[in-house]
């Protein structure tokens, strides 16, 4: 029993952290915007928002119920629908010409509310299409021998997940809090800008396939 749990702990752990390196995704774009902007306090809670909510698709998946819901008339649609709504509204937010970032400037404890904790987790628990990113990775580990889909199991392997991304985005927020003096305002913008119009044009990808599907 303690090797199944250390074993599925560990596996979640290393899904958890390689599953969230990708830069494109709308969650790892406003982390990294808030760290450029000098706001690591709130990129932390994004990101910690982020964690959370991927614990249910990651503890479900392990069990195999992604692919019985996968199979479910409505969840490609919803799916697809859902994520062109929180793709192009973080692209429009980011590629939206602003003011530059203030060096130096951290948010002030009463800006640090749990709006970006709950920024984090609804970008994240409204993509459905983590359904199929950890139903993958659950196949995967399920195909170790000492790696059963249980219920302890599956307690072990959300909580590795959870500690993955919080510890992937905890280096990637300290790596751009030291490196972002380095960068002059306008890259920083142009980075934000480009990144956001990226999102925009996925964003419309996954709309058109919803209304293909809707049609």
């Amino acid at each position: 029993m303690g090797m199944e749990l250390g074993a599925a702990t560990a596996l979640g752990f290393l899904f958890g952290f390689f599953g969230s390196m990708p830069i494109a995704g709308p969650l790892a774009l406003v982390i990294f915007g808030r760290a450029l902007e000098g706001k690591a306090r709130e990129a932390r809670r994004v990101a910690m928002g982020g964690a959370v909510g991927e614990l249910p698709y990651a503890f479900f998946s392990f069990l195999g119920v992604a692919h019985v819901v996968e199979r479910v008339a409505w969840f490609p649609m919803a799916a697809q629908g859902l994520a062109a709504l929180v793709l192009i509204g973080v692209g429009v937010h980011y590629s939206v010409p602003r003011g530059a970032p203030q060096g130096g400037e951290e948010t002030r404890p009463s800006q640090a509310s749990q709006t970006p904790f709950w920024t984090g987790f609804v970008m994240t628990f409204l993509n459905l299409s983590m359904l199929a990113t950890w139903g993958t990775a659950t196949t995967i580990a399920l195909s170790f021998a000492w790696v059963e889909p249980t219920l302890l199991g599956g307690v072990g392997f959300t909580l590795g997940a959870f500690g993955g991304v919080v510890a992937w985005f905890a280096m990637l927020i300290a790596w751009v809090g030291r490196q972002r003096q380095k960068w002059s305002p306008r890259w920083i913008r142009a980075l934000m800008r480009t990144a956001g119009a990226a999102l925009v044009a996925i964003g419309l990808v996954f709309a058109y396939r919803f209304l293909m599907l809707w049609w």
